[in-house]
């Protein structure tokens, strides 16, 4: 396995990262995707000098994601720009997944949003209490938002009240703060409880509707973890299943909840009520898709006729978006993020269905199709199975 050594580099490859994976830059300035090209072929160039038979076998799961794109990009005829795009990411993405370590980047991803949450938490403090942060540049991106910028900490100041972090949206924010704590949970040894409280704070200014309901979720996987039926630690796994039952009691009881406590008085959470979710264009736009699909279901409807006739902002349901324009790739897509996760080693059943169930609320409440981390999570999981026990030896 070739990895590269150049702190140059490296930096490059992280600020790569960065800004295609949900930074508000991405959105602003949009010809940062052409870091994907530069990145996909330097990989692409990289996995052949290095070639293995156990890289050999990886190229099929590769071409299963690009060779139906490209279909459906000559099929189109239009738009081969975003074709292009979309390929070169997957490309870029698979690159890293074969060439960097996974616990180097559980490592690194969960320094990063350390850093990234504490100066989340700092910066919408100082900017909605204080003026010390009016002196942030203002910019607009190409949908007419205005965004105060900071870099790590940016302002989408329509919505000044919910915390972006560093990115395009306070949903997206949520989803990092998922990943993290789901890497913090799942793959290291000792759980930092701070930093656990941290993002717990920082899903709290976040105020995303999905992102409470994926809080309680990772809090599920904390305690599903720490079952251990075989010890005969009666009164530790009683405590623990009472807790369990009490979140499952919670989303299985939402609407109740809500009406009959304080938090009916948050319209972030009034959005969880059935009747609210129903209506919601997020629920709306996955029906919209599957219509679609279902008249084009080898190849897709493509791109431009799917963009055409769009309704409910369709793109959000990344799963039913990609089934519509790709075809059976959409399928597929869903179904190996499920055999992925289902061959994580040394973690249990039921933490491996609660973590299917929060992968599927993230892809299908905001647009992942061009997001490179999101594609380099799949890689990893698909690649090679994914060892827990392996993954916390390595991290300090």
């Amino acid at each position: 396995m070739i990895i590269i050594k150049s702190r140059i580099f490296n930096i490059f490859l992280l600020l790569a990262l960065i800004f295609t994976s949900g930074h508000a830059f991405q959105t602003i300035y949009e010809q940062l995707s052409y870091i994907v090209y530069f990145g996909a072929i330097i990989y692409v160039g990289i996995y052949f000098i290095n070639i293995r038979k156990s890289y050999a076998k990886n190229l099929f799961l590769l071409m299963s994601f690009v060779i139906p794109p490209f279909f459906t990009m000559i099929l189109d005829g239009s738009n081969v720009y975003y074709y292009l795009i979309i390929i070169s990411g997957i490309m870029f993405a698979y690159g890293i997944a074969t060439t960097i370590p996974f616990c180097k980047v559980v490592d690194i991803y969960l320094k990063l949003m350390t850093i990234v949450s504490a100066i989340a938490i700092i910066g919408y403090i100082l900017y909605n209490y204080t003026d010390f942060l009016d002196i942030l540049p203002r910019i607009y991106n190409s949908n007419g938002k205005e965004y105060a910028i900071g870099f790590v900490f940016n302002v989408l100041t329509r919505d000044s009240d919910r915390n972006c972090g560093m990115f395009w949206e306070p949903g997206l924010f949520a989803t990092a703060l998922t990943i993290a704590m789901v890497f913090e949970i799942l793959f290291r040894e000792k759980i930092r409880k701070l930093r656990i409280a941290l993002f717990f704070l920082c899903f709290l200014t976040a105020n995303s509707s999905a992102g409470f309901v994926l809080c309680i979720l990772c809090l599920s996987l904390f305690l599903l973890k720490n079952i251990d039926l075989k010890k005969g630690n009666l009164i530790k796994n009683v405590i623990y299943f009472v807790m369990l039952f009490a979140f499952i009691f919670i989303l299985l009881n939402m609407d109740t909840v809500i009406m009959n406590t304080p938090l009916r008085n948050n319209s972030y959470f009034a959005k969880l009520l059935s009747d609210n979710v129903k209506e919601s264009t997020r629920y709306l736009a996955i029906w919209h898709n599957l219509t679609i699909f279902f008249d084009h279901i080898l190849f897709g409807a493509g791109v431009n006729y799917v963009n055409q006739n769009m309704l409910y902002v369709a793109d959000t349901s990344t799963v039913t978006y990609m089934m519509s324009v790709f075809g059976l790739l959409g399928v597929w897509y869903a179904l190996s993020w499920c055999v992925g996760i289902m061959r994580i080693k040394n973690i249990n059943i039921l933490t491996k269905l609660v973590l299917i169930v929060i992968v599927m609320i993230i892809l299908n409440k905001e647009p992942h199709l061009r997001l490179i981390f999101t594609w380099c999570l799949l890689f990893y999981l698909n690649i090679k199975v994914c060892n827990n026990s392996e993954i916390k030896s390595k991290l300090c």
